[in-house]
């Protein structure tokens, strides 16, 4: 896989208060608190890893039904962005982008990639929750057949047989870098951490768009 490239911005997720059995607040959000979002909204099966949300090749209709809590920022073919606010679970402001992927299938666009980004101002706590998310994969480094790449601002679990991976990148202070591309976050300074999920297929076959 390449290096970490930037947020792919290739969207997803979104929340049902149904299924969260919270109020109407947490509707909006990608997870009760990004700080969970691993443990509470990432499966993974023998073939691939998967946002409980929404399953993979669900198509385009329905997965925007499912994102009709967020406010959607960018809307193209085979790509969809949308944004949310959030907090941690001390209380800290967050913005949450989803970047949703689709392909053509058979009848219409399916859902091959999704990326959930968590911006927040304090770049100590953003590297902390890159630390519970890597703790919450640890279970997962050992299973057969998965490829494993970790490092200090990336990791990545690669399903060597189905193409399917989850991957984990740091951006401190990626306003420094790249502060023209979100446009709708109005702190000076901010970092990032993003959690990537991709498709159990060999991911050259899909969305050329995602980094």
């Amino acid at each position: 896989m390449k290096k970490k490239v930037g947020i792919f911005c290739i969207g997803m997720i979104v929340m049902v208060s149904a299924f969260l059995g919270c109020e109407k607040k947490k509707e909006t959000t990608v997870s009760a608190y990004p700080d969970t979002l691993i443990q509470e909204e990432v499966t993974r099966t023998d073939t691939a890893y998967e946002w409980k949300r929404l399953s993979w090749y669900t198509g385009k209709e329905d997965a925007e039904k499912t994102l009709t809590g967020y406010t959607k920022e960018t809307d193209q073919n085979d790509i969809q962005i949308y944004w949310t606010d959030g907090t941690l679970k001390d209380g800290t402001p967050v913005k949450e982008q989803v970047f949703v992927g689709y392909k053509q299938g058979d009848k219409n666009m399916e859902l091959v990639g999704v990326q959930i980004t968590v911006f927040m101002e304090d770049e100590e706590k953003a590297a902390q929750l890159m630390e519970t998310w890597k703790d919450a994969l640890n279970d997962w480094r050992e299973q057969e057949n998965t490829h494993v790449t970790w490092n200090k601002d990336t990791v990545q679990l690669l399903n060597q047989e189905s193409g399917s991976y989850i991957a984990l990148y740091e951006y401190p202070k990626i306003s420094e870098e790249r502060k023209e591309e979100f446009s709708n976050i109005t702190w000076d300074t901010y970092s990032a951490v993003s959690v990537n999920l991709w498709c159990p297929e060999d991911r050259l076959a899909g969305v050329k768009n995602i980094n």
